[in-house]
C-alpha cells in the first residue's frame, strides 16, 4: 500500500480515537489485526459478496458458532471446512464474547453505506467530507486534554494515572535536563521508535531491534519481553543492594511516582527512570545493552542525584 493511503488511514483511526468511536468495529471480520492465521489478516472476497461481514454472522442466536454446513447454507457460500474453522480457531475469545453479547444489534457495515457514525451524535458521509471538514472533526475534538495522556489512559485502563500530579513531578525528577525531556516525550507519546522511523521513511522496516516484533510505543516499554526483563533485572538489583525485597507489577514500573517521602523509594523511582532512557536510547541506536556499563552509567547518574 502507498504511504499516503497508510497515513490516511493512520489519522482515521485517530480521529476515531478521539471521538472514542466503538461501535464494535473489533468484531468486524476480515482485515482484524485480532484474527489471523499464519501471522496475517485475512479477507475472503466470496464470503463478504455473500454478507459475511462480522462475527456475529458466524454465530446462532444462541451464541454458539455456526456448524460448516449451517454456514454454507445460511450464506451461499462455496468454500471448504479447514478454512472454515481456520478462521474460527483463529477469532480471540474475548472477540467471541463480544460478539455474543452484540448478537442482534444493528450491522457494523451495510454495503452501499458511506455514512460512518464516529459518535452516537455525530455522523459523517464518508464520500462527501472534504479535508477541510476533517480538518475542522480534528479542531473541534470531544477530549480537551493533551492526546498522550488520553490514549495512556486508553491502552492502560486498569490504572488510574493523575496526569497533572506526573506533569508536576516530571521537573523533579532528575537533575539532568536530558532526563527531564525524555520522560515529558514519554508523557506526550512522541518517543521516537521504528514504527515512526519507518512511518518517515528513516527506516526500511519496522521491527523491534531486540526481540523482532513491530516496534511502538507500547511494545517498547510494555510488550518487548527484553524491555521487560531488563527492567526487572534493575529491580532485583535494587533490592540486592539496597537489602529490600519491593516487587513490582512490570507495568507499574513504567509510570512510578517521581516524589516519595521515603529515601529509597525515591532511588528505586530513579533507577528506573534511568533504566527506561538508557534501555531506549540503546535501542533506537541499535546498540546492544552491557549490563556492566549500565551499572556503572547508574551508579555515576546516583552520586550525581545525590543518593550515593
Amino acid at each position: 500500500m502507498p504511504s499516503f493511503y497508510k497515513q490516511i488511514l493512520s489519522f482515521f483511526l485517530e480521529l476515531k480515537s478521539i471521538y472514542d468511536m466503538n461501535r464494535d468495529q473489533e468484531l468486524i471480520l476480515f482485515n482484524n489485526k485480532e484474527i489471523q492465521i499464519g501471522g496475517k489478516t485475512v479477507f475472503y472476497q466470496n464470503w463478504f459478496d455473500q454478507g459475511v461481514y462480522s462475527i456475529c454472522d458466524i454465530l446462532y442466536s444462541s451464541g454458539m458458532c455456526l456448524n460448516f454446513a449451517d454456514f454454507c447454507r445460511k450464506f451461499s457460500v462455496k468454500s471448504n471446512f479447514l478454512t472454515y474453522f481456520q478462521i474460527l480457531s483463529a477469532i480471540p475469545k474475548r472477540l467471541l464474547e463480544k460478539a455474543r453479547d452484540s448478537f442482534g444489534t444493528n450491522p457494523i457495515f451495510t454495503p452501499g453505506n458511506s455514512t460512518f457514525h464516529l459518535s452516537p451524535s455525530l455522523s459523517v458521509d464518508l464520500s462527501k467530507f472534504t479535508c477541510k471538514d476533517y480538518y475542522w472533526l480534528f479542531l473541534n475534538r470531544k477530549e480537551p486534554c493533551a492526546t498522550g495522556p488520553s490514549k495512556w489512559q486508553r491502552d492502560l485502563p486498569q490504572f488510574t494515572l493523575s496526569w497533572s500530579t506526573i506533569f508536576k513531578r516530571i521537573k523533579l525528577i532528575s537533575k539532568q535536563n536530558k532526563l527531564k525531556n525524555f520522560f515529558y516525550k514519554l508523557a506526550h507519546r512522541i518517543v521516537t521508535t521504528k514504527k515512526e522511523l519507518h512511518l518517515y521513511g528513516i527506516e526500511d522496516h519496522k521491527s523491534c531491534h531486540y526481540c523482532g516484533d513491530d516496534d511502538s510505543l507500547l511494545h517498547s516499554f510494555l510488550g518487548c519481553h527484553i524491555a521487560v526483563d531488563f527492567l526487572q533485572k534493575v529491580l532485583r538489583w535494587f533490592n540486592e543492594k539496597e537489602n529490600s525485597s519491593i516487587t513490582l507489577n512490570y507495568k507499574e514500573i513504567l509510570f512510578r511516582g517521581a516524589t516519595d517521602n521515603d529515601t529509597k523509594i525515591k532511588k528505586l523511582n530513579f533507577c528506573l527512570r534511568y533504566a527506561k532512557f538508557y534501555f531506549h536510547f540503546q535501542k533506537i541506536n541499535q546498540r546492544a545493552c552491557n549490563w556492566d556499563v549500565f551499572v556503572w552509567k547508574l551508579n555515576f547518574m546516583l552520586k550525581i542525584e545525590g543518593f550515593a
